[in-house]
């Protein structure tokens, strides 16, 4: 009884840690300014665009634990500035298909740019070791769960160029 007690206080601590993780990268990467008056929302769901796409709305709003009601916003919104096209699926008009355009896909790629400082700068205190561990262990239980709703995942890391990478080990 006392082991199962102690295993559920380490299993509420893990997930307590691993959500003041995320804070911590989602706070260092809203401090990165943008051209045209991009948010990180919009810079975050060009990136699961960039990673996952093209994706359904449904499995968006997933990923982006949002409402369907606010992918469609989303969705008006970057469309309209020609970042991302809709296309409803042809065997069933229910579905709707999110892709980014190149013009998208070129927004990504200076916003990676642009953001790679602020990641930087968190893992920083990482060891090389360390950091390919962590991204190991964070991707045993997330690319499953990513894969069920989305299929399989790219390695986040091909999207940034080479010549901005010296050293530099990402998580």
């Amino acid at each position: 009884m006392l082991e199962a007690a102690m295993q559920q206080a380490s299993d509420f601590d893990l997930g307590y840690l691993l959500v003041l993780a995320g804070r911590v990268v989602q706070h260092a990467t809203d401090q990165v300014p943008f051209e045209e008056g991009l948010g990180s929302a919009d810079v975050n769901a060009l990136y699961e665009l960039h990673v996952h796409g093209p994706i359904v709305a449904g499995a968006f709003a997933q990923l982006l634990n949002v409402r369907q009601s606010t992918v469609s916003a989303i969705a008006d919104r970057l469309e309209s500035r020609g970042w991302m096209s809709r296309t409803r699926d042809t065997t069933d008009r229910r579905m709707v298909w999110l892709a980014l355009t190149p013009a998208g896909e070129q927004v990504v790629q200076r916003a990676a740019v642009r953001m790679l400082p602020a990641v930087q700068d968190v893992f920083g205190g990482l060891t090389p070791g360390a950091a390919v561990a962590l991204r190991a262990l964070l991707a045993e239980f997330v690319d499953p769960w990513l894969a069920q709703r989305t299929g399989p995942r790219i390695d986040p890391a091909a999207m940034v160029p080479q010549q901005h990478l010296p050293g530099t080990v990402l998580v």
